[in-house]
């Protein structure tokens, strides 16, 4: 009977971890967030990049479900997988827009017109 129990703990322990892994799935999901959001409002931003259901999202959100169904996990995932890609392809383009601007402000000719209109020529007074 002991194996019988342990097995048991060891299923609601991977059920448990599979469920608090929705639960932060959903809200990393939900980030960013403004100020004074509302937590529906959350959701329902979860539920269209999951192309889930309010009812669904809200029941992992408040861990309301006891066992999340399967597609429903691998939803998640893959809205998860969705936002890690948008979030790489936001950051190399940030940082390839940061490198074109120092290199353009590192070029000499880039300042040369505009220190020549301030500073006109002085071979003139000479």
């Amino acid at each position: 009977m002991s194996d019988n129990q342990s097995e048991k703990r060891n299923s609601m322990s991977l059920v448990e971890s599979l469920r608090t892994e929705m639960q932060e799935k959903v809200y990393l999901l939900a980030r960013p967030t403004t100020p004074g959001e509302s937590v529906k409002s959350c959701i329902r931003r979860v539920a269209k990049k999951s192309r889930l259901s309010f009812g669904q999202v809200r029941r992992i959100w408040y861990a309301e479900s006891r066992r999340p169904p399967g597609d429903v996990v691998d939803s998640i995932r893959d809205a998860v997988r969705r936002h890690e890609a948008e979030i790489d392809r936001e950051y190399s383009d940030l940082k390839a827009r940061y490198w074109s601007l120092v290199n353009q402000s590192s070029d000499p000719e880039f300042y040369a017109q505009r220190v020549g209109e301030v500073n006109p020529p002085t071979d003139r007074l000479g």
